[in-house]
């Protein structure tokens, strides 16, 4: 049976061997694959009031899947966007994004705006986005 120390020893030149090929890796996290964005916002009616449970549908250029996020009860809402493999060159840029609401049917509220998004294993900057019905 290995000792406490050899076990130990074993364990930290297995986490540095990976760190090392992390490291050597081609693939550079903060300039290459998908970039995320958080944004957040509160839905309004035409007079001013909050849209409580209602569906929002965010879509940006960069091949990435819609986002679909609900209001709670006074009309805020939070998503989380992924974009494709590879939408820009670069760490970090901004794409047009569209928002609608409702997800379906006839849109009472949209905007395109753009959206700032970063690479890598790293906090996301949360941007604030609201929508009034017309």
């Amino acid at each position: 049976m290995p000792s406490s120390f050899a076990r130990r020893l074993s364990t930290g030149l297995v986490a540095a061997c990976s760190l090392a090929a992390a490291c050597t890796s081609t693939q550079d996290p903060f300039r290459t694959g998908p970039a995320r964005a958080a944004v957040t916002g509160v839905v309004t009616d035409a007079q001013g009031a909050p849209v409580p449970v209602t569906s929002i549908r965010i879509t940006c250029s960069g091949g990435g899947a819609a986002a679909i996020a609900t209001t709670d009860s006074v009309g805020r809402y939070l998503a989380s966007i992924s974009t494709g493999s590879s939408p820009f060159l670069g760490s970090s840029g901004k794409l047009a994004c569209h928002f609608a609401q409702p997800a379906t049917g006839v849109s009472r509220a949209q905007l395109d705006t753009l959206l700032g998004f970063a690479r890598g294993p790293v906090l996301v900057a949360l941007q604030f986005v609201d929508l009034h019905e017309r």
